[in-house]
């Protein structure tokens, strides 16, 4: 078993996506699709401090679910191997892809908890953003 976070605890044991084919889709089939991921992540931006709060943390848990399914698709076993390793490393690396997005649902929208999982989000999203990017 590799060491590090998983993207994915039902991938590690080899089970079905539980989304199904939800994000075997374009970008711009997701909330907010047509925003780019360094954009969505860039909260400081009035055309994303404009958004409801509940819109912004749906859009974000399908980047990272969306993003996250593109890099497995990708990896080689030694890739996922490192990744997994730089994952754990990450703000909230202790969480799966798919654990953060369902925390930012549930979490997220909890003032005393919004500012942290908005940076693990943020984390997150630029990281498999980067490693999309290079492959």
């Amino acid at each position: 078993m590799a060491t590090g976070t998983a993207s994915a605890n039902w991938r590690e044991i080899d089970n079905i996506d539980p989304h199904g084919t939800d994000y075997q889709c374009e970008r711009t089939a997701l909330l907010l699709g047509d925003i780019s991921d360094l954009e969505l992540v860039s909260y400081e931006q009035p055309s994303i401090k404009s958004l409801p709060l509940s819109r912004l943390l749906t859009a974000i848990k399908e980047r990272i679910r969306w993003l996250s399914r593109k890099l497995s698709d990708l990896e080689t076993e030694a890739q996922t191997i490192t990744h997994n390793i730089a994952r754990s490393k990450l703000y909230m690396g202790d969480l799966t892809d798919d654990e953060l997005a369902n925390n930012i649902i549930i979490y997220g929208n909890v003032g005393k908890y919004t500012a942290r999982y908005l940076l693990a989000a943020r984390d997150r999203i630029k990281w498999l953003n980067s490693l999309l990017a290079s492959n």
